[in-house]
């Protein structure tokens, strides 16, 4: 009788160790935005954005246009958001519209 309690008992650990694993957390999908910035006017602004742009964690910098006064981001949602990005701008002299 003890061998099959302890038998019964085996079987249940390796289950109930496995129901406690906490469920793994889905990661943040990368998100594109699109800042629009009035205020650009020559390759230096678009030097100063870049600068800006490139300080800023969980950020990578897709593409500056000048003719259109734009700058397209990848955005790590777990590191920086939006808000974040368009006060860094404004902070060097270059507001944007909200995304």
């Amino acid at each position: 009788m003890k061998v099959l309690l302890l038998f019964a008992f085996l079987l249940a650990l390796p289950t109930a160790q496995a129901e406690s694993k906490p469920a793994p957390v889905p990661a943040a999908a990368p998100l594109s935005v699109t800042f629009q910035i009035p205020t650009m006017a020559c390759a230096a602004c678009a030097g100063k954005i870049k600068a800006a742009l490139k300080a800023q964690p969980g950020l990578t910098l897709n593409a500056i246009n000048l003719k259109e006064k734009r700058a397209v981001v990848t955005l790590d949602p777990t590191k920086t958001d939006r808000a974040t990005v368009a006060a860094a701008l404004a902070a060097a002299g270059f507001p944007s519209s909200p995304p």
